[in-house]
């Protein structure tokens, strides 16, 4: 018993290392993982900021005469910037060649414009396509765009739409509704 009464001040101090490196070891690992989760919600937060800043547009056609063919384009974000094309591609089998055509609108934030007459684009992109002057399909729409203080080129998202040409003219356009899956047997029954 006398034995064992002169090495409890070792005992304790062997059990206290190794506390303290268990303890050191979880702190390590505790602080390595706030800090990929910081790193990681940094990141996320640079992403969401540079997403504000770049400008929300929308893209439709607008009503126009027989042949006619006008976007009406929108910036919905907060910032300004300088449409400086539009580019349009078919869908096809093969792959689709972009075309990019030149459109120069100043599009302050909030702010709409309609372009001149696109039939000529529309045309020269469904082209390839035509059989007999008609030809039905999905056109890919958007612009090409500069920020304010940039020199960099950026393309938007392209809006679909579903567009018919006859007798080698534009006949019209609508949106393409991208697919929304339900459940078809959750009705109501009378």
């Amino acid at each position: 018993m006398h034995y064992f009464v002169d090495q409890w001040p070792a005992i304790v101090q062997a059990v206290s290392a190794a506390m303290v490196a268990y303890l050191t070891y979880r702190l390590a690992r505790t602080t390595e993982l706030y800090s990929r989760i910081t790193g990681q919600a940094l990141g996320l937060s640079r992403e969401q900021f540079e997403r504000e800043l770049l400008p929300n547009w929308h893209i439709s056609f607008a009503p126009s005469d027989a042949g006619v063919a006008s976007l009406r384009i929108f910036n919905l974000s907060k910032n300004s910037a300088r449409v400086t094309h539009l580019f349009m591609r078919a869908e096809s089998e093969n792959e689709p060649e972009v075309r990019r055509f030149p459109l120069d609108l100043g599009m302050p934030s909030g702010h709409r414009e309609l372009t001149a007459d696109v039939a000529p684009s529309i045309m020269e992109t469904v082209n390839p396509y035509l059989v007999n002057g008609d030809w039905n399909g999905t056109l890919e729409v958007g612009v090409v765009f500069l920020l304010a203080g940039s020199s960099e080129p950026r393309p938007s998202d392209g809006f679909q739409f579903r567009v018919a040409i006859r007798q080698g003219r534009f006949a019209q356009a609508a949106p393409k509704l991208p697919y929304i899956a339900g459940g078809l047997g959750g009705g109501v029954r009378q």
